[in-house]
């Protein structure tokens, strides 16, 4: 059910009329740009947590109303995901000397689901089916991001982190490949390190498959993160890598640090005070609400919860907003 406004008004000591105003804008822009999925503690409906605005704010009907109206006409926000990769563990070692020499390619692309509606409504031959190593091919080389390369480990620890531009959050896809780099200081080490015959026969193999082809590295792994899947808040994990081909299908993990933000907010509030002023008001207009909510329920004891759509739009504002 639906929190109901109060009777009473909300005294505010520090905030004027018009400054209560715009960080209402401020909320109701947040709600209205909102992406990613909720998880068990938010509230997923998008109406309820504009009727809790509303509410919360003691906004009447018709000026909110308008203000929603005014809201949905200013320019949206330029959508980013803040990608860090982290680490790896267990990867496949490649050299003669047992490891690997790792490094990832990342960027993102159009979903293949999104690839196949646009060329039934264009009547276009379907998209070829999408290979596992194919991102050189797949998406500009400067749209491409990389890591640094670690040297000789299976387990390589990278902490980097990318800013990536968003066209449409519904149908793009985060695409990290992780390569072994085969070089002429990995040549080296390997040379250095070669123990029996098993090892010479493993170079001599690495060499002939150089001659064959220009790009000489192996290819490590994939995987695939559609971006509406990602959550309200911050996603830290471990995502397993994928083959090219069923040949040793366990080739360890990548752990990742994803947050979808935003930049160029055209509210008001957003253009000339600090964020983290900016949700300190919120955080304060939702406890107040809470408060008066509880005294008319008769319950004038105990500490204040915030309710499920007021901790969903504060995670919502602060991830938008790359507030940690």
């Amino acid at each position: 059910m639906e929190p109901q406004a109060p009777s009473e008004k909300i005294e505010h000591t520090h905030l004027s009329s018009a400054e209560l105003r715009l960080l209402y804008e401020e909320a109701l822009y947040t709600v209205i740009h909102g992406s990613g999925k909720p998880d068990g503690c938010h509230c997923e409906n998008k109406n309820d947590l504009l009727q809790y605005l509303q509410n919360a704010f003691q906004i009447d009907k018709a000026e909110n109303e308008v203000i929603q109206e005014q809201v949905r006409n200013l320019k949206p926000p330029s959508p980013f995901l803040k990608l860090t990769v982290k680490e790896a563990k267990g990867i496949i070692g490649k050299d003669t000397t047992g490891f690997s020499d790792p490094y990832c390619l990342l960027g993102l692309m159009t979903s293949e689901e999104h690839q196949e509606e646009e060329a039934q409504r264009s009547n276009s031959p379907l998209p070829r089916r999408r290979q596992k190593a194919m991102m050189k091919e797949a998406i500009p080389q400067d749209q491409i991001q990389k890591t640094e390369v670690k040297r000789q480990t299976l387990n390589p620890i990278w902490n980097e982190t990318f800013l990536l531009k968003v066209k449409d959050i519904h149908d793009t896809e985060l695409y990290i490949e992780m390569w072994d780099l085969d070089d002429e200081e990995s040549a080296n080490i390997r040379l250095a390190e070669i123990h029996g015959l098993h090892g010479l026969k493993r170079l001599f193999k690495d060499v002939k498959k150089a001659a064959r082809k220009n790009d000489q590295d192996d290819f490590l792994g994939n995987l695939v993160v559609k971006l509406q899947d990602l959550p309200y808040t911050p996603e830290d994990k471990w995502y397993p890598l994928e083959p090219c081909t069923e040949t040793y299908p366990d080739r360890g993990e990548c752990h990742l640090h994803l947050k979808l933000i935003h930049e160029e907010r055209d509210t008001t509030l957003s253009k000339r005070e600090p964020v983290f002023r900016i949700h300190r008001g919120l955080l304060q207009q939702f406890v107040q609400f809470e408060k008066l909510l509880k005294k008319q329920s008769g319950d004038v004891h105990g500490e204040v919860e915030l309710s499920a759509p007021a901790s969903t739009i504060l995670s919502l504002h602060a991830t938008q907003n790359d507030l940690s």
